[in-house]
């Protein structure tokens, strides 16, 4: 500190940041103070001049008046000496006593009676060094204590400043590296929480794939032992059946020896007619065959899971005996077919008809799809009809026509009519040769644009990103319904398709 002046260090002023509200004021009501200080002192000192300058001044009138005094009364001793130098010594020297005590007395009197002003030069000289005099004396150290008591304020108000300068500029610093520090920090706790979010969602998705897992592993040990039972329940109800059948056929063939050999005798050629004869005689031949669901219309179905035994060997005897009599009537009905058989075999080829195949089912008309983008013609709604019988009775066909006959559309009209009427909607296999395949492609996305066709070609690693599309199948909604591809392809790739 030098003359009440403090040096604050650069880095605690911290002067990339404004001064607080709360300092400034501070700051302020201290300069304030300071000023009211230096103004009182300022007004005792001139009071306190003021006053000793009338009391000197006057002090000094008076010394001034007693001096003027003496000067005078010592000028009356010098005239009175030189006079009795001049007069004799001796002779007047009683005289002259008196006359200078008379003298004195006269001098002190009129000192008494009249004062004598100073010079104003001598006035103002006296003045200014009994003013010196006084401030060196009194109010030197006066002044002296009240300027040590100023600095020590003055020092201690710099030092709570430099105080609260530093308390503020670590705040800014601490709020400045804190807003600094804030962007990094939340970007790591970001990364932290992606981080455990993610190994919580890969934690949870393999707990979940693992009791999905263990649940369908269940449920198929649960649907293999529960077919186990059944198939074992169904194989003892159609031993039981069988067992019963032979024992009703034996006693009826006993029966027939002994009451009409005849009759039998008929029975035992239309028997083994009906067993070797399998087709173009309009008989079913299912006498002989055991009703294993127990379809009988008057029992009911038979479940394997739930009846118990005694219901199962009820059932067996019953089946039994309708099978007897079934193949009783049909015996009987035999002999009339066989005598009309000609008859219908003529009638038969006269009847028969390319384009109307006797195993399309002509019992519901099938319609056009209305997602297919175009109109079919008569043939081609025969052939969509003869495909749509195909796939219901499961049987494999091939559409085989002139070229340009509409063979492709077609085979999309079948696939637009499984999808609309049955909701099948795929996935279908379209296998054709290399140079087709685009024609295939752009024929399918013309005709039904519901359909999402899935071009399967290329190199092996653009096959495995088509690949990454094959889940989620089945519904309408699935990223691919129908797949074209090649016959080199689908040999080369047979492990594949095989999961689907």
């Amino acid at each position: 500190m030098a003359g009440g002046i403090v040096a604050l260090p650069a880095h605690d002023l911290a002067a990339q940041e404004p001064m607080s509200d709360h300092l400034a004021r501070y700051a302020k009501r201290l300069h304030q103070r300071h000023r009211e200080v230096e103004a009182e002192e300022e007004a005792r000192y001139q009071t306190l001049k003021q006053a000793m300058h009338a009391k000197y001044l006057a002090r000094l009138e008076k010394r001034v008046a007693v001096r003027h005094a003496l000067r005078k009364r010592a000028q009356l001793a010098e005239e009175r000496k030189r006079a009795m130098q001049q007069n004799g010594h001796a002779a007047n020297q009683p005289a002259a006593h008196y006359a200078s005590h008379a003298d004195s007395r006269a001098i002190a009197e009129e000192t008494s009676r009249v004062v004598h002003r100073p010079s104003p030069e001598d006035e103002f000289e006296l003045q200014r060094q009994h003013i010196w005099r006084v401030i060196c004396q009194n109010q030197v150290p006066k002044a002296h204590r009240l300027l040590l008591q100023s600095a020590a304020m003055r020092q201690s108000n710099c030092k709570k400043l430099v105080i609260a300068c530093h308390r503020e500029s670590r705040r800014a610093v601490t709020r400045a590296r804190l807003t600094r520090d804030l962007p990094v920090r939340a970007r790591r706790s970001m990364r932290e929480m992606l981080l455990f979010w993610k190994r919580n969602e890969k934690e949870e998705r393999e707990q979940r794939r693992k009791a999905e897992k263990a649940a369908l592993e269940k449920l198929r040990q649960e649907e293999e032992e529960r077919e186990a039972k059944r198939q074992a329940r169904k194989l003892n109800f159609l031993i039981t059946q069988t067992e019963l059948y032979s024992h009703f056929i034996g006693r009826k063939v006993t029966a027939g020896r002994d009451d009409d050999t005849d009759e039998t005798a008929r029975a035992d050629p239309a028997m083994s007619a009906g067993g070797l004869d399998a087709g173009g005689t309009g008989v079913e031949d299912t006498s002989m065959e055991l009703d294993v669901e127990g379809h009988d219309g008057t029992m009911g179905e038979i479940d394997f899971d739930n009846d118990d035994d005694a219901t199962i060997q009820a059932r067996a005897r019953h089946n039994a005996q309708m099978a007897l009599e079934k193949q009783a009537a049909q015996t009987r009905q035999f002999d009339a077919v066989a005598r009309g058989k000609q008859t219908d075999d003529a009638a038969t080829v006269d009847d028969m008809d390319f384009l109307n195949p006797s195993g399309m089912s002509t019992a519901t008309e099938i319609q056009q799809p209305k997602m297919l983008n175009c109109e079919l013609k008569k043939y081609q709604l025969k052939g969509l009809q003869w495909l749509a019988n195909l796939y219901d009775q499961g049987i494999n066909g091939i559409l085989a026509d002139e070229m340009g006959l509409g063979k492709t559309v077609q085979s999309i009209s079948l696939m637009a009519h499984l999808a609309e009427n049955h909701s099948l909607w795929g996935p279908f296999l379209v296998v054709a040769p290399a140079v087709t395949l685009h024609n295939w492609h752009q024929e399918i996305s013309r005709f039904v644009p519901d359909f999402k066709v899935l071009p399967y070609w290329g190199t092996v690693s653009e096959r495995k990103v088509l690949r990454k599309a094959w889940s989620k199948l089945y519904t309408k909604d699935a990223p691919f319904h129908v797949l074209v591809t090649s016959y080199q392809i689908v040999v080369a790739d047979q492990g594949y398709f095989q999961k689907i």
